[in-house]
């Protein structure tokens, strides 16, 4: 793994996709809500979403006890041997293996069911909408806590794809990944789009949904291997050859070359990227600025079929890496702080706000980001198989058949 020299062949990161580039051309930041500049965003501007924590420092909420006891348990029933869950406006979705199970957070009622299509889920908590791919294909939305499917999503992304990542951003803006199948030896393709949600229930007569405004798309040709985070300032774009940060309508900002297989990334408010990599056989963790300062590299001793699990960023600045089998902090410099290790197959973990590592298996327990003192928080009776979710002072995690929601003791 290497930083790009100045005799390699230099090439597009991203392309303009072609059906946006009226949009990027226009003058004047479009469909930027009222009073928002996608150069300098508030702090603070938006909330991190329950369940994808490890994307950016925007964690939500503390824990508050050195104990948790179950306040409610619900079994899956279709929704079992889950990879995930998202909380909000009241609800949680389970992404079961069969299905995604939708549940009500204050007593565990089942709502809807919606049969898993693949790809990946958004929760519009305030909306009460989930954003998911249907079983047949194509990215639909689905009304809650019933799961009733309400309207097809017709961005300007090709079919078929399927979504790879959706984040949030500031003003009800979703920047979202998706990427291309690849059929009789066309290149995958990776599609980076950003929209404004203004109303997911507004469709046509034909149940397509126009109530959400384009802004701006890259395409990326040489194939599907792209990834991406947010900062306040917008999209931050990691591919083979390098990484560029972006405002909201996806104009650059900076960028920096590198050669490496980029497996996951992350970024915090000061626009500091976390990427996990590998040369197909090392692992390494890369620190990098948008600025001129040297990349920063960390070596970890670990397969790269492990190193997928996003890193989570400290309130220290520190990084947490959390893949298979094990526990990493380094500080803000790319020092090694401290080290565990876990059992394997264990889900990735999550962050409280006030630094505290979450991690979930035969145990639910804490470490704290800066020392690694390790803390149980709850026994379960059976092993646990999702990240646990704090949201609304309880903490929410799974099993391969059950449902948990926990309280302070």
């Amino acid at each position: 793994m290497s930083e790009s020299g100045d005799d390699e062949e230099v090439r597009p990161l991203f392309q303009d996709f072609g059906p946006y580039a009226r949009l990027r051309a226009a003058a004047g930041p479009v469909g930027v809500p009222a009073g928002f500049s996608v150069e300098t965003p508030p702090p603070g501007a938006w909330p991190s979403e329950h369940g994808a924590p490890g994307r950016a420092s925007r964690c939500g909420e503390p824990v508050v006890s050195d104990r948790y006891v179950p306040v409610w348990s619900v079994p899956l029933g279709e929704a079992a041997n889950p990879r995930g869950l998202l909380v909000g406006g009241g609800l949680l979705i389970v992404n079961g293996e069969r299905a995604r199970g939708v549940f009500h957070l204050d007593d565990g009622r089942a709502g809807g069911r919606i049969p898993q299509g693949g790809g990946a889920g958004f929760l519009d908590g305030p909306r009460r909408t989930l954003l998911a791919e249907a079983t047949e294909g194509g990215l639909s939305t689905f009304i809650l806590p019933e799961g009733t499917r309400d309207a097809f999503v017709m961005l300007a992304r090709p079919q078929p794809t399927y979504s790879r990542e959706v984040l949030s951003g500031p003003g009800g803006v979703l920047a979202m990944l998706s990427v291309k199948r690849s059929h009789l030896g066309e290149p995958p393709g990776a599609f980076i789009e950003t929209f404004r949600v203004a109303d997911w229930r507004a469709k046509n007569e034909l149940d397509i949904a126009e109530g959400l405004t384009p802004l701006a798309g890259l395409v990326r040709v040489q194939d599907g291997a792209a990834t991406f985070a947010v900062a306040p300032s917008g999209p931050v774009l990691a591919a083979a050859e390098g990484v560029r940060w972006c405002d909201w309508l996806l104009r650059p900002l900076a960028e920096r070359a590198w050669q490496t297989q980029v497996q996951s990334i992350s970024t915090g408010d000061d626009a500091r990227v976390r990427v996990a990599c590998t040369d197909g056989h090392s692992c390494e963790l890369w620190l990098a600025s948008p600025g001129d300062t040297p990349v920063q590299r960390v070596s970890l001793p670990w397969a790269p079929e492990h190193n997928w699990t996003p890193p989570l960023i400290a309130p220290d600045g520190g990084t947490i890496l959390t893949p298979s089998g094990h526990v990493w902090s380094v500080d803000a410099l790319g020092q090694r702080r401290w080290s565990a290790q876990r059992d394997e197959g264990e889900p990735m973990g999550t962050l409280s706000s006030n630094g505290l590592v979450l991690l979930a298996g035969s145990e639910l327990c804490a470490l704290t980001a800066a020392e690694g003192a390790r803390h149980v928080l709850w026994k379960p009776a059976e092993r646990l198989t999702t990240p646990p979710i704090l949201a609304g002072g309880r903490l929410y995690v799974a099993s391969s058949d059950q449902l948990f929601a926990l309280e302070p003791a």
